[in-house]
């Protein structure tokens, strides 16, 4: 017996310029079900809220920064110890602050995006949402930082 899949859009965030967008949607099937991390955690939010509550997640990123501007990597001279700097001193050529911009212009809400302890770490943190939205946006949001201007060699 076959069974019937489906599709619906739960949401659609706009692109890093005026010609692209992301959708981002759900899959249902009529078929036995296969586990997956989407259907596990859409079962354990149910699960929560047939008791009453009502889940909220913060995610946060931590990342080294090692563009080499024409396509490779090396350290990103930022001063050590640094920890929860931001501007110029914290991110000498500007690539966070590209990824805060773009996030902003993305309509991704950011909480904090500051210097970490190691040269050229940083902490990247959306606000807290609803876990499935939560999730999919930091999904979205990890490809739009390794994409920023700065991290490609496409500016």
């Amino acid at each position: 017996m076959s069974g019937r899949r489906s599709t619906r859009p739960r949401f659609i965030r706009v692109g890093r310029d005026n010609r692209t967008a992301v959708a981002v949607a759900t899959s249902t099937s009529t078929e036995r079900p296969t586990p997956s991390l989407p259907g596990t955690l859409q079962k354990a939010i149910a699960d929560w809220e047939e008791i009453g509550y009502s889940v909220k997640v913060g995610l946060e990123l931590e990342a080294y920064v090692q563009p080499d501007g024409a396509g490779g990597w090396q350290p990103y001279t930022t001063p050590r110890s640094f920890v929860y700097g931001t501007g110029p001193t914290a991110d000498p050529a500007g690539v966070i602050d590209d990824i805060m911009w773009t996030a902003e212009d993305c309509g991704f809400r950011t909480e904090s995006i500051n210097a970490e302890f190691d040269e050229g770490q940083f902490e990247l943190t959306l606000e807290y949402d609803s876990t499935l939205k939560a999730v999919d946006d930091i999904f979205l949001f990890r490809l739009l930082a390794r994409r920023s201007p700065s991290n490609t060699d496409s500016t």
